[in-house]
């Protein structure tokens, strides 16, 4: 069985596969071939991602153990997912860094291929989707690690093993390629930049509880 940990880009996936792996003992697995340290890791990860097919898809998905595989692509089944969400404006620009371009387009998903835009993202995962979901928000599991690892020992009827580890700073210090979270100033998002994220992504802001342009 697969359990998608689904997601825009820089929205804390790498931070719930961490948990998962710590918390309940099991690898995790990405699509893509990442900068990711041995330490974070399984060793396999790029070996996985570099093998990522069709015929691997379909052996996991009817193996009886559970695989964990990071994606940022459109759902493609019914299999359980982890969905990851972030405040879309901090994504944005965390993103940004990342890609070393301008916010602006990435906002409107021009070059977010083969990606969805934020909202479109979770529309696709959270609202047209069939398949058992659980949304987790980034911000509150780095403020309490422990309702997400409840939430997710519910989810999937995981037993929990372990504890999670997390210390934001140590980490960016040590694997700044990884954790980005410090490069980038809510000052970059100049007034037309924010007037075009409000415009395409306030329905979703809502609705996901990080509130209206107007601060609602």
């Amino acid at each position: 069985m697969i359990c998608w940990i689904a997601g825009f880009p820089n929205s804390g996936s790498t931070l719930v596969r961490q948990l998962i792996q710590q918390v309940f003992e099991f690898p995790t697995w990405s699509q893509y071939v990442e900068e990711a340290p041995a330490e974070l890791f399984d060793t396999r990860c790029e070996t996985f991602a570099r093998n990522w097919t069709p015929a691997l898809y379909r052996q996991i998905t009817v193996d009886k153990q559970t695989w964990f595989v990071k994606t940022h692509e459109a759902p493609i089944d019914d299999q359980p997912a982890i969905y990851v969400v972030r405040n879309g404006i901090d994504c944005h620009l965390a993103l940004s860094k990342f890609w070393v371009m301008p916010v602006h387009p990435i906002i409107g998903g021009a070059y977010s291929h083969p990606f969805p835009n934020w909202s479109g993202m979770w529309r696709l995962w959270g609202q047209w989707r069939k398949g058992p979901l659980l949304l987790l928000r980034y911000e509150e599991i780095l403020a309490d690690w422990r309702p997400a690892a409840t939430a997710i020992s519910e989810f999937l009827g995981l037993e929990r093993k372990g504890e999670f580890v997390n210390d934001p700073q140590a980490a960016r210090e040590r694997w700044h390629q990884i954790f980005r979270t410090s490069w980038w100033e809510r000052a970059d998002f100049d007034q037309e930049t924010e007037r075009l994220f409000w415009d395409l992504h306030e329905p979703v802001m809502i609705e996901l509880g990080y509130g209206s342009e107007k601060g609602n």
